[in-house]
């Protein structure tokens, strides 16, 4: 592996720790390859690519400069519906292919460039659950979560939940091949929730009552 592309690969670890790690661990076997050639044919190869220090320094040097770049536009903002029917919050169930694989939450998604929360919701909730939304209030909750998955596009999330209400004619169905119900307060707290639905837990308990309607 050149060393351009060892660069790319290190960038793509979730962390900076984690990106300079794979380099030392990299660095470390080229140059025991190197140590084993020279032991084998009595040819430094050192000329080639500089000893270990300096290989190391320099991989260094790239992985921190390209990080700068790569982490500031790595934050991704989440939009979250909170839809209450009958003392009741819908959730969906990640399919076993996506992150965080079955685990529950406020259905929802990425907020595209251009796009106002309510125009993010619409698009999405219509995707996933093929529903109009009518009203959306002021949010309620929002967190940050960095380093959340093994991509760098997607590093850092900032997932924000509103309340919405659908048109009376909308019945959410799992367009995706997700799970989808209507939890109780009591229910939810035994689901497994995916991260941010299990940092907003209290704050969405505080919007279902105690018990559901009948």
């Amino acid at each position: 592996m050149k060393l351009e592309e060892a660069v790319i690969r290190a960038c793509s670890e979730p962390t900076l720790v984690d990106a300079l790690s794979w380099i030392a661990v990299w660095d470390s076997e080229r140059a025991v390859r190197q140590a084993i050639e020279h032991s084998r044919t009595g040819v430094s190869t050192a000329h080639h690519g500089g000893g270990w220090d300096t290989c190391f320094k320099h991989c260094f040097e790239l992985v921190f400069e390209r990080w700068q770049h790569v982490v500031p536009n790595a934050w991704v903002e989440v939009a979250s519906a909170v839809i209450i029917r009958d003392g009741r919050i819908l959730l969906t169930q990640r399919r076993p292919d996506k992150d965080f694989p079955l685990t529950w939450e406020c259905p929802g998604g990425k907020i595209e460039s251009g796009e106002s929360v309510r125009d993010a919701l619409q698009r999405e909730l219509t995707e996933e659950i093929g529903v109009t939304l009518e009203e959306i209030t002021d949010r309620i909750w929002k967190g940050e979560f960095r380093n959340m998955v093994q991509r760098g596009e997607r590093a850092h999330v900032c997932v924000s939940f509103w309340p919405v209400t659908l048109t009376v004619a909308s019945r959410p169905a799992p367009l995706e091949g997700q799970g989808l119900g209507w939890f109780s307060a009591a229910e939810l707290r035994h689901l497994r929730l995916a991260p941010a639905n299990s940092a907003a837990l209290d704050e969405l308990l505080r919007h279902l009552p105690a018990e559901p309607s009948p």
